[in-house]
């Protein structure tokens, strides 16, 4: 049991001070009707006078008996049928009415309640007492003696029974809005059996007043014991309809799981159990005419209530056990508020992560399909962020997301989101303007200024670094419906801005949808033509120009599609390297290059094979020991193997493709340097890099023209001859380009002219066209 409410369950402590006076009044007025009633008949005062002393007999002894006990709460038991009764067997009917009506407007008058209340009350038992008048009259019209006329009056006062529980009734379907015949049934047993004591201890009171009238006083005695009878069952009735509502509040608290539905919890059990108008969770104390109770910790916070007149101990003990309730669910919410909100955080800048993210973006496409207007997701990826982890370490690169975290918050709206995906990617999702006329970001504008953010300098540890990214933007409805559509879309179009370099941002468009799914049934295709030998190897030659004899060869690998038919390089070589598999293929190339450079050696034609290697081999190390591998297994002479790598891995700053392609070399491997001079420049590095030979791109060679002029191909092989370096011109097609690099001093070349790329045994030694 809560504390405070025990004392309740014991039995009431009386005051004897009230009960002294309860008694006393009820003896004068009795003792009053007996002086009068033994007069003779022509002395005797009016009855005017003998309805005075019952009505005031009536007012003085309701209103003491509302204190008989200390505290003075909850209902009362009241005498009204009682006196009423009285008042019918030693009056006549109308003065019996205007008694009672003297007694119930002296009693009300004292009363601390309301004045509309108050007035309510008096009226609703006038009303129900003249009713019971009227009918006693009726029934019994000139007698007014005798059996006949008692049960004249318990008829009468079973109509004052009906007519008050009636109008009662409907007072309480006024304000609670329930049904009227619930509210006509409820505690209706108590009320019946109440009024039969009523009525009969007036009968009793009534008769012994006409007939013995010395006994008369006596009837204080089981008055009272009834009034605190009676008092004990409403308090122990109203105790349990509390520990009720208190259990239920209780139930509804601890299956809150927010702090709002909690509070709303508690506000509405102490609204209920209080009979106050308002009440509610705050951090002010409660103020004049409130109650408030304060909950344990800090800050401070208090549970207040208000719009009652008065509010007792039983009150405050009340809104003290609602406190005692919701503390400890209000620290279980608060906690389970922290855990969900660090699950939903990104841990290292803070940010909302990709769950939180996706319930917004659920939130903004529902509000976006109901009012009709568009939300939009744009996700936003660095551009070779790896780089930053190679050269720096993790601690600097995650520094950078942090910074890059402030920056993309600085350019985002008011009102839209930004979260961190994982890695380098973040997103911003711009909400759907429900407002016409409100602001709206276009989310072009707001790719373009995240860019701009991202494309100024960075300071780590003292160093300036500068990067690019790439944005990708999808909006809702016009591109998708829902939250994973959307998301689908934008990466769909972060894809396609980092395909076309970087740097840049892509507006999703429907077709690229297909195009997504086209490359990813490509990419099952691939897997599939690896494990099944769909792919094959091919050999261009490598021609001396100086000789014209072919001293060498480029394995190329080509697909033969069951469906496409062969397809080159170009058109997957792409999805090979999103996909990761262009570390297996090269593999697969490397073996098959290396067994044939053997095979060609076997037979006393020993060719240097160049084999293309992606740069995604030099993110870690272990390079040279997978290729050494490769040629121990197959016993082929590391001499006639030549590695190919792109200018973008020479000028790769991180130290690993140095390293590995340096150890390599040391085993008598060649490296050249593919598609010279395209997108990078590495001049700086050229001297100091392990390389053998510049391969020149084809682009600057289909510069030549009739004239014999191409300085760009004149500088690079003058710029090759003074390194020591080899010179491989790629995409030579006429004699025109053969004659002018000849000229120029190239030691080699391939292209159409010497031989397209073949299989081994039409690409083998032998003089060049």
């Amino acid at each position: 049991m809560l504390p405070g409410l025990q004392a309740r369950h014991q039995h009431p402590v009386l005051d004897p001070t009230p009960f002294v006076l309860l008694t006393g009044s009820l003896a004068v007025g009795v003792l009053g009707l007996l002086v009068l009633s033994g007069r003779p008949a022509e002395a005797a005062p009016s009855r005017a006078v003998v309805a005075l002393v019952l009505a005031a007999t009536m007012a003085a002894a309701d209103r003491l008996l509302l204190a008989l006990l200390r505290d003075g709460e909850g209902p009362g038991f009241d005498f009204d049928e009682l006196f009423l009764v009285t008042m019918a067997l030693l009056l006549d009917p109308a003065t019996g009415a205007a008694a009672f009506a003297v007694g119930v407007a002296g009693n009300h008058l004292t009363r601390r309640m309301p004045l509309t209340k108050r007035l309510f009350n008096a009226s609703q038992l006038v009303v129900a007492g003249s009713a019971a008048f009227a009918v006693m009259a009726w029934l019994d019209p000139t007698v007014r003696e005798g059996p006949a006329h008692v049960l004249a009056v318990v008829m009468g006062a079973g109509v004052f029974f009906v007519v008050n529980q009636g109008l009662v009734a409907r007072v309480v379907e006024l304000v609670t809005g329930s049904p009227y015949w619930a509210c006509l049934v409820s505690d209706l047993a108590p009320a019946i059996l109440l009024w039969g004591a009523n009525v009969s201890i007036g009968v009793l009171v009534g008769l012994v007043a006409l007939n013995t009238p010395w006994i008369a006083p006596l009837a204080a005695v089981p008055v009272a014991l009834l009034h605190v009878t009676s008092r004990a069952h409403e308090r122990a009735r109203a105790d349990r309809e509390q520990l009720r509502g208190l259990l239920r509040a209780a139930v509804h608290t601890a299956a809150a799981d927010t702090a709002e539905t909690a509070e709303a919890a508690l506000t509405a059990s102490a609204r209920d159990l209080l009979g106050c108008a308002r009440s509610q969770v705050r951090s002010e104390p409660p103020q004049a005419g409130e109650l408030g109770v304060a909950f344990p910790g800090s800050p401070p916070r208090w549970l207040v209530a208000g719009g009652r007149d008065s509010f007792t101990a039983g009150s405050r003990e009340v809104l003290g056990a609602l406190v005692a309730i919701g503390s400890g669910t209000l620290a279980r919410v608060a906690v389970v508020d922290q855990l969900r909100r660090q699950a939903a955080t990104d841990a290292l800048t803070g940010l909302p992560n990709e769950e939180c993210l996706l319930e917004r973006l659920e939130a903004a496409a529902a509000t976006a399909r109901v009012a009709r207007r568009a939300a939009a997701l744009v996700r936003v990826d660095l551009d070779d962020f790896r780089k930053v982890n190679e050269s720096k370490g993790r601690s600097a690169g995650n520094q950078l997301l942090r910074l890059v975290g402030e920056r993309l918050a600085g350019v985002t709206p008011r009102g839209a989101l930004l979260a961190r995906l994982g890695g380098d990617s973040f997103a911003i999702v711009v909400p759907p303007a429900v407002h016409p006329a409100a602001e709206t970001v276009a989310p072009e504008a707001l790719a373009a200024a995240a860019l701009e953010a991202l494309g100024r300098p960075f300071v780590l540890d003292d160093t300036e670094v500068v990067l690019t990214a790439s944005a990708g933007i999808a909006v809702l409805p016009e591109h998708a419906t829902d939250a994973a559509g959307l998301m689908q879309d934008a990466e769909v179009a972060l894809h396609r801005a980092k395909a076309a370099g970087g740097g840049g941002s892509v507006a999703f468009l429907p077709w690229m949808r297909a195009d997504a799914r086209t490359r990813l049934t490509r990419e099952a295709e691939l897997r599939r033509a690896i494990d099944d030998g769909q792919l094959r190897v091919v050999y261009q030659p490598v021609v001396s120009l100086t000789t014209g004899e072919v001293d060498g060869a480029e394995a190329l690998v080509r697909w033969d599609h069951p469906r496409l038919g062969t397809l080159g390089p170009g058109e997957f070589i792409a999805v090979a390297e999103r996909s990761g598999m262009v570390l297996e293929l090269d593999g697969l190339v490397l073996r098959q290059a290396c067994r044939q450079a053997r095979a060609w050696a076997d037979v006393g034609n020993p060719l240097r094979v160049a084999v293309n290697l992606s740069g995604r081999h030099f993110r870690e190390p272990g390079l040279a020991a997978g290729v050494l591998a490769v040629i121990d297994e197959v016993g082929v002479d590391p001499g006639l193997i030549e590695l190919e790598v792109t200018e973008s891995v020479a000028v790769d700053d991180s130290g690993i493709a140095v390293h590995e392609l340096g150890r390599l070399r040391a085993r008598g491997l060649s490296v050249a340097i593919d598609d010279f001079g395209t997108g990078y420049s590495m001049l700086a590095r050229l001297q100091d890099f392990p390389v053998d030979r510049l391969k020149l791109d084809r682009s600057f060679v289909a510069a030549i023209d009739g004239t014999g002029r191409a300085p760009l191909v004149e500088a690079v092989v003058a710029m090759g001859r003074s390194l020591g370096l080899a010179v491989v011109a790629e995409g030579v097609e006429t004699a025109v380009q053969r004659a002018v690099l000849t000229a120029m001093g190239c030691e080699h070349a391939q292209g159409w002219l010497f031989g397209r790329p073949a299989p081994p045994g039409d690409a083998g030694p032998g003089t060049a066209a």
